[in-house]
């Protein structure tokens, strides 16, 4: 918990960390204090950590930007015993300080000796040359998924003649329909940044092909292909999309909207992200808005919890739950969802796409 409060010292979540309550601190707060208190930690007594421990520092390293701490990320780097997910963390921090000697010795190592995390972040960091174009070619043909998003994000740093070539063979297969859709994302993603105007062109075509088929098609390529671990960090953090305050995972969040321990258990993916687009096309049991009036001209609004053939039970916002004969409904008209339409626009389609990864991943 302290780690995790260094690593946010000079630009802190609004939201407070005990009560979960929105409250954005105003003052200051200088990262070189946070550095110096991360840093006496690591030159500390040596100790054995736990690996919670281990990924808190990492991230405190990482987000510190803390120079001092390239040789700790190596040794993480190396430490197999941490797991591959940590490793690759680890290597990932070392990418985002200016030690090229020690992150040269961390992406060898991932690529020889790497499990799939390590060796795919291992991938993205190599140095630049005609034999790690090779690679790249070979890790696009035949790796798996993580590989061949690695892969694309080395190809995004590599500005030779030989790389363009070779991202412009893959705009062509996805012009085809060639390439799978968890890869979609990241190949648009380095057309825009660096492909050629008639790169760019073909994969506007794809986009708009997707855009003319159905509503909300474009959004298909946001189903696979995201990390788990940071649309968890959205859903519990991002203010703007706010889904930690209405919904409850876990036993942390809100009761506004269904608890989602189980999601994915319940509902396909496709059901997911429809849900999140579109809001009021399918409401959650339980958590349907109606307007009531009765045959003695009164009238109820809010959520129905419960109702079979003799009763309909409503939770009022003014009076709290209300059960009504059903006999002496009149007529009802539905009401909006208490989601409102057009969240997922705060979102790019990269952090859409982690959200749903997450989402998905609560079985």
């Amino acid at each position: 918990e302290a780690l995790e409060s260094l690593a946010q010292w000079p630009t802190p979540s609004g939201r407070d960390r005990i009560t979960g309550i929105w409250q954005p601190l105003s003052s200051y707060r200088s990262a070189e204090d946070a550095r110096r208190v991360v840093q006496s930690v690591l030159s500390g007594p040596s100790q054995t950590a736990s690996p919670d421990w281990v990924a808190a520092m990492i991230e405190a390293v990482a987000s510190l930007k803390l120079e001092t701490g390239a040789d700790w990320l190596l040794q993480r780097v190396r430490q197999e015993a941490l797991g591959d997910r940590t490793q690759a963390a680890a290597l990932r921090a070392l990418a985002g300080l200016s030690d090229a000697p020690r992150l040269a010795e961390a992406v060898a190592f991932g690529l020889e000796k790497g499990q799939r995390r390590l060796r795919s972040e291992a991938i993205k960091w190599q140095e630049q040359s005609a034999d790690s174009l090779i690679s790249l070619r070979k890790a696009l043909q035949d790796g798996d998924l993580d590989t061949q998003q690695a892969a694309l994000a080395s190809l995004q740093r590599d500005t030779s003649p030989e790389a363009l070539d070779l991202l412009n063979q893959w705009v062509g297969k996805l012009a085809a329909g060639q390439v799978e859709r968890g890869l979609q994302l990241d190949l648009l993603e380095v057309v825009s940044s660096k492909g050629s105007p008639e790169m760019q062109a073909k994969a506007k075509a794809f986009e708009q092909n997707l855009q003319e088929s159905s509503p909300f098609k474009e959004f298909d390529i946001v189903l696979e292909g995201g990390d788990a671990e940071a649309g968890r960090k959205i859903f519990l953090e991002r203010e703007e999309v706010a889904c930690l305050r209405c919904h409850k995972v876990a036993g942390q969040g809100g009761e506004v909207g269904p608890v989602l321990d189980g999601l994915a258990t319940r509902h396909p993916v496709n059901y997911i992200l429809e849900s999140i687009l579109t809001p009021n096309a399918v409401i959650a049991q339980g958590y349907e808005s109606v307007l009531i009036e009765t045959k003695d001209d009164e009238y109820y609004a809010g959520l129905i919890k419960q109702e079979n053939d003799k009763e309909l039970i409503l939770e009022s916002p003014e009076d709290g739950l209300i059960t009504l004969d059903v006999n002496r409904i009149q007529s009802r008209e539905k009401g909006l969802s208490g989601m409102p339409e057009g969240l997922y626009l705060m979102l790019s389609k990269r952090e859409l796409r982690d959200l749903m990864a997450f989402l998905s991943s609560l079985k």
